[in-house]
């Protein structure tokens, strides 16, 4: 675990940052990405440009984005462009997640541990109320079966 985080202490320093890769082209689903060159931020002239159309109270229509643990095709393909734009960090994370292909959290172990417990409990009752509904239909069964059997005058001294 201490090598671990030394190792990531030693790569910070060869961190990209957001703005490492500038998607600057987007025709039809072809996506061009160049590097990063201290281009100026647009949204505050756009903010600036719009403000003067205020009216009053205004509806709000932000959202956050959902924060899947998997990208889309599209967030794959401009990773692949910044990937190409610095092959040398990326191959060093490559690396990287190679050497520590292994390492597991211990939050997350001790979670797959009771996960793997509660679905085995889970599991075993089902059984039990399986087995105690087969032998109560079986019982069923054989009273039902013996009631048949039983001859007429059986059943009309029973009445």
């Amino acid at each position: 675990m201490i090598s671990f985080r030394l190792a990531l202490k030693r790569r910070s320093s060869g961190r990209i940052s957001p703005r490492s890769g500038i998607v600057s082209n987007i025709e039809g689903s072809r996506i061009k990405v160049d590097p990063y060159d201290s281009e100026p931020d647009y949204g505050a002239d756009m903010l600036q440009t719009f403000e003067k159309f205020k009216q009053g109270k205004v509806t709000e229509y932000r959202f956050d984005f959902p924060s899947a643990p998997d990208m889309n095709h599209v967030e794959e393909a401009v990773l692949d462009l910044v990937a190409q734009l610095y092959p040398g960090i990326f191959s060093t994370l490559g690396k990287y997640c190679g050497r520590h292909s292994g390492y597991r959290d211990c939050i997350i172990a001790a979670f797959d541990r009771e996960v793997q417990f509660y679905v085995a409990c889970i599991e075993h009752i089902e059984r039990q109320v399986m087995q105690q509904i087969v032998q109560r239909d079986m019982l069923c069964v054989s009273v039902t079966f013996l009631d048949e059997l039983a001859s007429p005058t059986d059943k009309l001294r029973s009445q």
